[in-house]
């Protein structure tokens, strides 16, 4: 039964509340943020700031209702498609590998999702091929839907010029990979369903992005088993579009919400480890045994989308890599790897240009993993850090603060004038210097907000993430915000959470910023019951881990 007031969202928009809790179903149909039924947030205040939250509200609410007309007509349109299609190039046959069966596609839709690995991490090949049937029409459009909306939204920071060929190697990957292709067709397929708000656009009420998912793991099942038979002269090619699929697969199950396939996806590839070092590292670093896979390949027979798509999916791997290591406290997979590949100016892997973060700051975040990740095991066996620990600490820390007045210097020398791209990444950069300070204090001192140097360490990350030049760029600094949301004192909570209300983080948004959330208020909930705990404890309390991507 509705309430008598309803929630925040629906007396500000003075429309009748469903009165559900903790959140009303018409807020959740409009994909909007239901704020609730308790104390209102600082910034509804009857003034100018209110009028502006209205405002964005009665946009996002426009541009669901606008794609729900959209995703109606596309339903309209899938009806009228034949159910056996063409076998010419336009029908989708560059995906379809000869002689596999086509059902029918309502069949196809509602299989259920095949399990993807085994307890040890290896990629299952005791499934059967699901039975997939392509819709040419449903592929365009969806494969349109990737590359205007969900590869940019990826992203944001990746615009080559024509002088370095744009962004059309990645077409050419998708066209040549299946798995790839399928993987991103899973994207495609996940963000309208979530951005259009339309839960029938699949077809009964199902996931339709399913059958796409199915073919991909299977895909990239049948890659991996065939990549760990052949030489590295011979699999080089073969290795980018693993990694390129796997990059995919781990970015959709966080995307999802997902807790336990984007480590299993990551656990997965350790035949890509000696293609990944090959090309990031230089050849007096590599530690390959030639002996075991044959002779180093030579680089210059790769050709202009595989050059494209190394260098690019290279970056993306090792930057979620050393996320996944601050996010979960577990070792890093590709630590010698990153060492080697993200140290020189000169380097291959460009974090700023691909990922919006410089590269040093990245190694220090890696550095403080493995740091912390070493602290926990000893901690078992003594109390506290060893003087070794403890002088590496100091010298993360000085390195640290150096990288911050470097920055700061860039920032007095342009003085506004810079270009905004370069801005944001410095500002993005700057986010992620404060959130390792504070990540490096917890590893040193524990779970400690009561710290001055945790509460100077939570302010600095508050301010920095004010002064990111667009608000949406949150969604860019998901691991500092949580670090530092997690180690905030009660007086910085309504803080975070209002800078998550800012960007409209909720349920329904595309990425893993809403389960940040949670950790962060599951945290705050544990701290409050007398427990001294940090996201790895809030995280095992919740009973999963987050890529803080």
């Amino acid at each position: 039964m509705p309430t008598v007031q309803g929630c925040l969202t629906c007396r500000l928009r003075r429309k009748k509340c469903s009165g559900e809790h903790p959140v009303c179903s018409r807020c959740t149909q409009l994909n909007v943020t239901c704020l609730g039924y308790g104390a209102k947030p600082l910034w509804m205040d009857g003034g100018l700031r209110e009028k502006e939250g209205l405002e964005k509200i009665r946009k996002k609410v426009k541009l669901t209702t606008d794609g729900q007309r959209r995703s109606r007509a596309l339903q309209g349109m899938r009806k009228g498609v034949q159910k056996t299609p063409s076998k010419d190039l336009d029908s989708g046959a560059i995906v379809r590998e000869q002689g596999e069966p086509r059902p029918d596609l309502d069949q196809a839709l509602t299989s259920p999702l095949l399990s993807q690995t085994l307890p040890n991490g290896s990629i299952s090949d005791s499934q059967p091929l699901l039975p997939w049937v392509h819709d040419p029409q449903l592929e365009s459009f969806l494969l349109m839907h990737y590359l205007d909306f969900v590869f940019p939204a990826q992203f944001p920071f990746y615009s080559p010029d024509a002088s370095q060929g744009g962004r059309g190697w990645y077409l050419g990957l998708l066209m040549r990979s299946k798995p790839l292709y399928n993987a991103a067709l899973t994207l495609a397929a996940y963000h309208h369903r979530k951005t259009s708000c339309c839960k029938d656009f699949h077809g009964g009420g199902r996931d339709g992005f399913e059958g796409f998912y199915s073919s991909a793991l299977n895909g990239l099942r049948d890659r991996v088993g065939k990549l760990s038979k052949k030489k590295l002269r011979e699999g080089l090619k073969d290795s980018i579009e693993v990694l390129a699929c796997v990059v995919q697969l781990i970015m959709f199950d966080v995307a999802r919400g997902g807790f336990e396939d984007w480590q299993a996806h990551l656990r997965a590839t350790p035949d890509i480890h000696p293609f990944l070092e090959t090309y990031c590292t230089d050849s007096s670093m590599r530690t390959i045994s030639r002996s075991s896979r044959g002779d180093i390949p030579d680089l210059r027979d790769l050709s202009f989308i595989d050059h494209a798509a190394m260098e690019f999916f290279s970056s993306v791997i090792l930057h979620l890599d050393i996320l996944a290591c601050a996010s979960t406290g577990k070792g890093p997979q590709y630590a010698d790897i990153c060492a080697a590949a993200l140290g020189d100016g000169d380097s291959k892997v460009r974090l700023d240009r691909i990922m919006g973060c410089e590269n040093w700051i990245m190694v220090l975040i890696r550095e403080i993993a493995v740091l912390g990740h070493s602290t926990r095991k000893n901690r078992q066996l003594r109390n506290g850090l060893s003087m070794s620990e403890m002088e590496a600490a100091k010298v993360i820390e000085r390195r640290l603060d150096s990288g911050l007045e470097q920055l700061s210097g860039i920032r007095s020398l342009e003085n506004g004038t810079g270009r905004d791209c370069d801005l944001a990444v410095r500002k993005i950069t700057e986010v992620y210097t404060h959130g390792a300070k504070l990540y490096l204090q917890v590893v040193v001192s524990g779970p400690c907000p009561q710290l001055r140097e945790s509460i100077s360490g939570v302010s600095s990350t508050l301010a920095a993430l004010r002064a990111l030049p667009e608000p949406n760029l949150l969604r860019k600094t998901v691991w500092p915000f949580c670090i530092a949301g997690c180690m905030a004192r009660v007086e910085h909570r309504q803080e975070f959470r209002e800078l998550a209300s800012a960007v409209d983080i909720n349920p329904s948004v595309f990425g893993s910023s809403w389960k940040a959330l949670e950790v962060m208020e599951n945290c705050w909930r544990l701290r409050d019951e007398g427990g001294s705990v940090d996201w790895l404890g809030a995280m095992d309390d919740l009973g999963y881990r987050v890529l803080l991507v």
